[in-house]
């Protein structure tokens, strides 16, 4: 298990890494497959609340429920993939 599935828990901040190289945006969509309808994207500073727990999907991405509707893919560090979304602390969360 992951730190962030660890901590994955409903009502958590979540902003798009603003460092990465390796994407423009996370796409978030209708569900948890990665086959699923793209609803919108989230761009680097963008943040998202969790709503639900993180579900691993094969091969090994690490997606997870966000308000008000739709899925977002946290990491695919398992696979070799970047890491789109960090934890925003609580301290920063207005």
């Amino acid at each position: 298990m992951t730190p962030e599935e660890q901590i994955s828990r409903a009502n958590l901040m979540w902003r798009v890494r603003t460092d990465a190289l390796e994407f423009k945006d996370a796409i978030v969509r209708a569900k948890v497959e990665m086959s699923s309808a793209e609803t919108r994207r989230l761009l680097p500073g963008d943040t998202c609340v969790q709503r639900g727990a993180m579900v691993r999907v094969d091969p090994g991405v690490v997606r997870m429920p966000i308000e008000p509707d739709g899925w977002v893919t946290v990491h695919a560090r398992i696979i070799g993939g970047p890491t789109f979304l960090e934890l925003v602390p609580e301290e920063q969360v207005a």
